[in-house]
């Protein structure tokens, strides 16, 4: 393998950030840094790759899609949107996953060269202020989805409205023991999706009158066989909950999974929903809350390819849809 930018990052005892830097020339990095840095490059016998200006007007556009998931139908929504606006420009998208093998969250600095894409989207991840000024710094444009920072354009939905309509929802059709299924901590890094639609679920309770009861919030990890062991938890209680509000719709199919093998009905003992609208929710007869996926990767794509200043932030809609998982209980 050939010397790389992160070798001579080592050697000169910096960042990959300040040797890029140092080697274009930037008036940020001191003269003391760039004598080192062009010293380190110069024993390695390493160059900087260049890339000319035709070659930046012609070649088409890269986006970074930066997810800790590939494998979830979320995620696959995402790309599907991030790819359908790159379509249509003639564009690139290129999956980065921040995470190795041992699930350590690995830098953005290190993981994105504006030699090979010309702007990110980060998906369900923080990121850093040190972050956000290196990318800025090099040019890539930033865009964030379900996250939020201070300089940096974001979308999102309401993830606390999310899991407060659907709660409501069974509070309406008169559940008063309603159990919530959530996979917070399994992730490798802390969800503040998973952390908003917990406050929501508590809210809509609080807002009836009813106490929150820790014994009926299960976590999980995210997948079906996951909530099936939650359900087990449940399902041992000895006054077990009439509905369910899942955290996703994945979880969602793992607890009617759970219910109908221990011979529960859907929904005349047990009421379940789940918030995506995932493409088989239809098919599984799930009441859901529908929150427009690809439509949040193709705003947070524009976003990024525009290189827009500053923190605005859009909120897009959800919508309840009521399906046959649930049904009004009668004590």
């Amino acid at each position: 393998m050939g010397v790389t930018i992160r070798d001579v990052a080592k050697l000169a005892d910096v960042s990959v950030a300040t040797v890029s830097r140092a080697l274009r020339g930037h008036s940020t990095v001191s003269a003391a840094t760039k004598d080192r840095v062009e010293a380190a490059a110069a024993d390695l016998e390493y160059i900087l790759p260049f890339r000319s200006e035709a070659a930046l007007r012609t070649r088409p556009i890269r986006v970074a899609a930066v997810m800790p998931h590939i494998g979830r139908w979320y995620f696959a929504q995402v790309l599907e949107g991030i790819e359908s606006v790159l379509s249509d420009r003639e564009g690139e998208v290129m999956l980065v996953r921040p995470f190795d093998r041992q699930n350590r969250r690995r830098s953005l600095v290190d993981l994105l060269d504006s030699n090979v894409i010309d702007a990110a989207v980060v998906v369900s991840l923080p990121v850093t202020d040190l972050e956000v000024a290196t990318l800025k710094e090099r040019g890539i444009g930033l865009s964030l989805l379900g996250t939020t920072h201070a300089h940096v354009p974001n979308v999102s939905i309401d993830d606390v409205d999310a899991a407060r309509q659907l709660t409501a929802h069974f509070i309406e059709q008169g559940h008063s023991r309603i159990g919530l299924i959530s996979s917070a901590p399994f992730d490798p890094t802390p969800s503040m999706v998973a952390v908003n639609r917990r406050k929501g679920f508590h809210a809509a309770l609080n807002d009836n009158g009813l106490r929150p009861d820790p014994e009926l919030e299960v976590d999980t990890d995210f997948s079906i066989r996951g909530a099936q062991r939650a359900m087990e938890r449940l399902f041992s209680l000895p006054n077990p909950p009439t509905a369910i509000v899942a955290e996703s719709d994945e979880l969602a199919f793992g607890v009617m999974t759970a219910a109908r093998m221990h011979g529960l009905r859907i929904p005349e003992d047990l009421s379940v929903g789940g918030i995506d609208n995932h493409d088989l929710s239809e098919a599984w007869d799930l009441t859901t809350i529908a929150q427009p996926v690809a439509s949040l990767g193709e705003l947070a794509t524009w976003q990024a390819t525009s290189k827009s200043e500053g923190n605005a932030s859009v909120v897009m809609p959800t919508s309840l849809i009521v399906r046959g998982s649930s049904m009004r209980h009668i004590p």
